[in-house]
């Protein structure tokens, strides 16, 4: 690994769908240098879009970055910290994605770097004193084609700012690397900011700019593993990652403890596994696979145990011995069934009505359908429309008023936002209420396409579970309130904590 640093003073995702759905309408009111400025803006990403927000590897608050085929880079928000660096790529599965509920995305391939504890990443000397900074996420910006992140950091005695632009680069061999820029602002002369980093800790340079580039030997081809299940939604995997299996087991091949793979190759002819394999999780033991001690998990519940060792045993190649069949019982008849119930408005009914201070336009549009998140509309009557997709897509639709469809014009304007479920137009400025935090959509340049995802709201306790949405977004009397929702795949031994805004 070689490392420079250099200070100066001064998927899923290509696919985008068109829209179906009806509308109240509301008439009441490289090289081993940094790229230069026609390099940036000629970067091919490998994706579309290229930076996305999500939970990754079971942490809420994630930014992916597919920087290069060759480099992805999350970033963990919570903490304002590079978590890692990998060649390969993100499985994206999850409700929004694949129609998985209890999945989520997870990266995959091999690491240049990986950053298990981000906690605590920034520090800051003032007169002498180092103290850790509290930090917080404010949002990223787009500028000829590559991102700026932008965190602020808090002390005893300082507020500051610093900006982060990360990027793909290769020395003069080749060799991958990673450059990051960061931009400090506000800093006293008696205070210096630290990062703490894979090689130590780096010093930025106060009110300007410090350059550092990171080179890595090069990693061969990565491909998907070959372990994604047909049952990947099954419980037993989610319960797998929940836990802490892998402290000492991998997906196939042995770290402290066997694969699944190798259990479940080992156990396919035992019809008796599952309860023996059960048992062992809970009391623990050693013996079986070598003298490495296997910890009980007298905590875990007798059905989340039997979810997690059937998924376990469904990943063996080899078909399971069949269970001695149980005598069969004499069928007895089904009762008649009962007649269907009449739809109710919102479940699949027709819209017959509305409340009469709204005009109802219906509007046809070719192509896919797709889920609507929210509905706003600017002060010059365009219709501003957030979708429930794996883009994280937000929309601009102009000529709605006139009702025919062959007059609307729709323009993607956002994307990679984390399942927007919530809209509002505040004095012609646009706010989202994604997933894990109020955004607002600043377009700088005039072109209606979004330079700046600005982060309002982002303090409240979130945890890598799927069903905690944020939606229902409305603003009244100078505040914004929206509806969170709570965890709702608990194990046994876990109990709901409400965590407030910080």
């Amino acid at each position: 690994m070689k490392i420079t640093h250099r200070k100066s003073i001064s998927n899923p995702f290509t696919k985008i769908h068109a829209l179906a759905f009806i509308i109240p309408l509301v008439f009441l009111f490289s090289c081993n240098t940094s790229p230069t400025e026609n390099d940036r803006n000629t970067i091919e990403r490998p994706i579309n879009p290229w930076a996305i927000r999500s939970v990754l590897d079971l942490k809420p608050r994630m930014l992916t970055l597919a920087l290069d085929t060759a480099c992805y880079v999350a970033y963990d928000l919570e903490h304002c910290a590079i978590f890692r660096a990998w060649k390969g790529g993100v499985n994206w599965d999850g409700t929004v994605y694949n129609e998985v509920k209890v999945a989520q995305p997870t990266s995959w391939g091999k690491d240049y770097l990986f950053n298990q504890f981000p906690e605590g990443s920034w520090s800051v000397e003032h007169n002498g004193v180092k103290e850790i900074a509290s930090v917080r996420f404010l949002g990223y910006r787009f500028e000829h084609n590559q991102i700026y992140l932008k965190y602020r950091l808090t002390t005893s005695t300082d507020t500051l700012v610093i900006e982060e632009r990360p990027e793909f680069i290769r020395d003069e061999t080749g060799n991958p690397g990673l450059e990051r820029m960061f931009r400090t602002i506000n800093v006293s002369p008696s205070s210096a900011i630290f990062l703490k980093t894979a090689s130590g800790q780096l010093k930025l340079t106060s009110n300007a700019e410090t350059i550092s580039q990171i080179f890595y030997a090069k990693i061969p081809h990565q491909t998907l593993p070959e372990i994604v299940h047909e049952n990947s939604g099954d419980l037993g995997k989610y319960w797998i990652e929940r836990s802490d299996c892998f402290t000492c087991h991998k997906w196939e091949e042995k770290n402290v403890g066997p694969g699944f793979k190798q259990i479940a190759e080992k156990y396919a002819q035992d019809e008796n596994a599952e309860s023996y394999l059960v048992h062992k999780i809970k009391e623990g033991g050693v013996g079986v696979w070598g003298e490495s001690a296997m910890n009980p998990h007298p905590d875990l519940g007798e059905k989340d145990l039997k979810s997690m060792v059937h998924y376990i045993l469904s990943l063996s190649e080899k078909p399971a011995k069949k269970k001695t069949s149980a005598p069969k019982k004499k069928a007895i008849a089904a009762e008649p069934s009962k007649p269907k119930q009449p739809k109710k408005p919102g479940f699949g009914s027709p819209l017959v009505g509305v409340h009469p201070s709204y005009d109802v336009q219906t509007i046809h549009l070719s192509g896919d359908e797709f889920k609507v998140g929210g509905l706003a509309f600017l002060p010059d009557g365009r219709l501003v429309v957030a979708t429930w997709s794996p883009q994280g897509a937000v929309y601009v639709l102009d000529g709605v008023e006139t009702g025919d469809s062959s007059q609307v014009k729709v323009k993607l304007i956002a994307q990679g936002l984390y399942e927007p479920l919530g809209l509002e137009v505040v004095n012609g400025e646009i706010f989202v209420m994604q997933k894990h935090e109020l955004t607002q959509l600043i377009d700088h340049d005039g072109d209606d396409v979004i330079d700046e995802y600005k982060a309002i709201c982002n303090g409240f306790g979130v945890t890598s579970d799927f069903h905690e949405f944020g939606y229902g977004l409305i603003f009244k009397d100078d505040h914004f309130y929206a509806t969170l929702g709570m965890p709702m795949r608990l194990m046994a031994n876990e109990k709901m904590i409400i965590l407030k805004d910080k």
